[in-house]
């Protein structure tokens, strides 16, 4: 599945396109390689994370009884969860940004 904010790529590329710019009177392919080196680290991280929520989330859903674990369905759960509590707390104080939160989503969903 491609992620959803792809278009984030293009943007940074186009600032690290006008940071080379930008930059005069240093050594560009130093620059370029500490951002290699940058995104290559970022990159491992990323995917060593992923793997160890993998784990975990599949654990998890195996101890329940659960082949796989249903995303969707633990989505709409805890998004009805977070709802009800937020029309409880606008009982105690106005709290826009939160239902606007709520409504989108059931919305996307």
């Amino acid at each position: 599945m491609e992620g959803p904010f792809g278009f984030l790529n293009q943007v940074q590329n186009d600032l690290h396109d006008e940071e080379e710019q930008e930059v005069e009177g240093v050594d560009k392919t130093k620059t370029q390689q500490w951002m290699e080196e940058q995104e290559k680290k970022t990159k491992e991280h990323e995917v060593q994370m992923m793997r160890t929520v993998d784990n975990i989330s599949n654990n998890i859903a195996n101890k329940l009884g659960f082949s796989y674990v249903p995303w969707f369905t633990l989505t709409k759960v805890v998004l009805a969860i977070y709802s009800i509590l937020t029309c409880g707390v606008l009982f105690f104080r106005p709290d826009m940004i939160n239902v606007t939160v709520c409504t989108t989503a059931i919305y996307m969903l």
